[in-house]
C-alpha cells in the first residue's frame, strides 16, 4: 500500500475528496476504474431483480451458479488488493501473494453487499496511486512479473469475464423460450438445458480463486 494512504482511500488527514485523483492530478488506468465502478450498478441491477432460484440454480452442471459467481467475486476482491498491496510497498519484484481457500459463497445479496463495500474501499484507495507504484510489480509462479497496472487492468477485465458469466445464465433462462430464433444464437452453453429440462442442482461447491 502506498505511503501515507489507507484502504478507505484517504492519505493521512485528507477528506476522500481531497485524495480524488491520487497524488498526480490524474486517475490511473482510467478505463479500468470505470469498468470497476460501472460492475457495482451492473451487478446490482442483476442480482436484485432476479428470482431467488435462479441465484441458486447452475446454467449448467460444469457452470457456476450465479450464488457461486458472487461469491467468487468477493473473495477475489480481496485477494487482488491484497496482491496490488504487497506490489506497492516494494520497489523490489516480490512473490505473489497467495490467497488462503475460498469458503463457501454465502446467500447472494449477502456476499452482494458485502462486495459493494469492499468495492468502493478499492476504488478509493486505488486512485491514491502513483506512477511509480503502478509500475512496482510481484512475480507469479505461473504468469511471470506482474506490475500493480497489469493488475488493475486484469481485475476489470475479470470482472467483465464474471458480468458476461451471470448475463449467460439468463441467457440459458431465454433460450429454451424463443422458439425458430433459436437459430440466429449459439447456446449460451454447450450443455445448456432445454425447456423441459430446467432443474440444475443449486449451488454447494467451494468457490476456488481464478
Amino acid at each position: 500500500m502506498s505511503k501515507g494512504a489507507n484502504l478507505n482511500g484517504t492519505q493521512d488527514g485528507t477528506t476522500a475528496s481531497e485524495a480524488e485523483l491520487g497524488a498526480t492530478g490524474t486517475e490511473p488506468e482510467p478505463t479500468a476504474l470505470a469498468t470497476m465502478r460501472a460492475m457495482v450498478a451492473a451487478l446490482d441491477a442483476l442480482v436484485r431483480s432476479a428470482p431467488a432460484d435462479f441465484l441458486e440454480r447452475r446454467p449448467a452442471p460444469d457452470e457456476w451458479s450465479p450464488r457461486e459467481v458472487l461469491g467468487h467475486l468477493l473473495y477475489v476482491e480481496r485477494l487482488l488488493r491484497d496482491r496490488v498491496a504487497a506490489m506497492v510497498a516494494d520497489a523490489q519484484d516480490t512473490p505473489m501473494p497467495k490467497g488462503a481457500p475460498a469458503p463457501p459463497p454465502a446467500a447472494p445479496n449477502a456476499s452482494l453487499a458485502e462486495w459493494r463495500r469492499e468495492r468502493g474501499e478499492t476504488l478509493a484507495w486505488l486512485l491514491t496511486l502513483g506512477p511509480a507504484e503502478l509500475e512496482r510489480a510481484s512475480m507469479s509462479p505461473r504468469f511471470g512479473r506482474i506490475t500493480a497496472r497489469e493488475q488493475i487492468d486484469e481485475w476489470a477485465y475479470h470482472d467483465l469475464d464474471h458480468l458476461r458469466q451471470l448475463l449467460a445464465a439468463i441467457e440459458t433462462d431465454l433460450y429454451p423460450r424463443i422458439g425458430g430464433y433459436r437459430g440466429l444464437y449459439p447456446p449460451p452453453f454447450p450443455a445448456a438445458p432445454s425447456a423441459d429440462d430446467r432443474q440444475l442442482p443449486p449451488a454447494s461447491v467451494h468457490v476456488g480463486s481464478d
